[in-house]
């Protein structure tokens, strides 16, 4: 088996190879929807997995950080627009705010190749061997940017996989870390052929050949499982009312009735879908419109929505960032409270000592709900829902 050995001086061509990085790790953007461009896939973590090669651990950390770098510099820069919401407020805070984030991010690649370089100064490893080990490390630093400081699990590499149906199949076994290891492995593969020595070619061909096929085999036998039909339907409704239109004053009106007229719209449904805050205040508190909800609710329809929500206590006011199910009378049959907050976008961490205001306005933080749950609605499957704040969200 070749042996892969790093130097163990500062390395060689690091400006290069930094380059050479930065631009891979923008390139896994296109590796996510909507572009889902699994050719790139390849391209970006063999690119890393060469250019890590034969270096030591300090300029490795530097390279893997210039890799975060191009994959949140680009994958995270829509950050920016809830800036541009308040841009009086907030405008000039935009790219500095995005360039921040990408360059804290951009730690966790950094420490997933810091440990493969420091792994692989210590021993001579094989050449598979070295691409299971970066995939390791990897994933690891995947799992703890999604932990550590809230977490942050934005733009995972299992992510490339998610709008091809058999291939994401392996995520109810192996969970999303564990498709990213597989994304990861998969993808580092063409850069273990080219420095394998020859006569290790071909296993490496061959290994690169049963992963891809068990993924997708895997996948597609997955979905070819029978299972338990239902005849229930869903309508969704985005009524795509501009965020400078949706809070000012007077707007409520006319957008619950846009979301009413098209909900209405001919055809047959069971569970109707509104995004978050499709009604720009406390639904619950509102008697008139949620009786209206009957004219698009007959007949045991359900409306399942994202709405603020706030509870009186004996500490003041609490807000919860909420979705909840209502019947055609109006009632609340369930619902589930956001338990992982954003912050600075639901909540100012650190209010005491940080002079910071939420992005989106409103009448104080969220509090996190108690935890994940699983809603039964009449009608329907058991379902689980996320909530992400929408840009420019907010209570008033």
């Amino acid at each position: 088996m070749a042996g892969l050995r790093p130097l163990t001086g500062r390395g060689r061509y690091i400006p290069l190879r930094s380059g050479i990085s930065f631009a891979a790790g923008g390139l896994t953007v296109l590796t996510l929807p909507p572009f889902s461009w699994l050719i790139v896939v390849p391209v970006a973590f063999s690119a890393l997995f060469l250019v890590l090669r034969q270096v030591s651990t300090a300029p490795a950390f530097f390279i893997g950080w210039v890799f975060g770098m191009g994959q949140f510099g680009f994958g995270v820069s829509w950050i920016a627009e809830s800036f541009y919401v308040d841009s009086e407020r907030f405008g000039a805070l935009a790219i500095p705010a995005v360039a921040g984030l990408s360059a804290g991010l951009a730690i966790f690649p950094a420490i997933a190749a810091m440990l493969f370089a420091t792994i692989m100064q210590r021993r001579a490893v094989g050449d598979t061997t070295a691409g299971l080990l970066l995939a390791t490390c990897w994933v690891a630093a995947e799992w703890l940017r999604g932990h550590v400081l809230t977490g942050f699990p934005w733009n995972l590499a299992a992510y490339a996989l998610v709008e091809h149906a058999a291939l994401r199949q392996p995520a109810a076994w192996v969970g999303s870390y564990g498709l990213s290891f597989l994304t990861v492995f998969i993808g580092l593969l063409p850069g273990v052929l080219i420095v394998a020595a020859p006569n290790r070619r071909v296993p490496v061909l061959v290994l690169f050949a049963v992963v891809v096929m068990g993924l997708w085999g895997g996948g597609a036998l997955r979905l070819g499982t029978n299972v338990p039909p239902t005849d229930s339907a869903l309508r969704i409704v985005q009524g795509n009312v501009p965020q400078v239109e949706k809070w000012a004053p007077g707007s409520r009106e006319r957008t619950l009735e846009k979301y009413l007229g098209l909900s209405a719209q001919p055809g047959r449904f069971d569970l109707l879908l509104w995004p978050e805050t499709a009604f720009p205040g406390f639904l619950d508190e509102d008697a008139l419109a949620r009786r209206r909800l009957s004219t698009v609710l007959p007949d045991g329809r359900i409306l399942l929505t994202g709405v603020p929500d706030r509870v009186e206590g004996d500490g003041g006011t609490r807000y919860f960032n909420t979705v909840q199910a209502y019947d055609g009378s109006g009632e609340i049959l369930t619902g589930y409270a956001k338990h992982h907050l954003v912050p600075f976008g639901e909540y100012v961490p650190l209010r005491g000592w940080l002079p910071i205001e939420r992005l989106t306005e409103g009448l104080g933080d969220f509090t996190p709900g108690p935890g994940p749950r699983t809603l039964a609605i009449p009608g329907a499957p058991l379902v689980a829902v996320e909530l992400c704040p929408k840009v420019g969200d907010g209570l008033k």
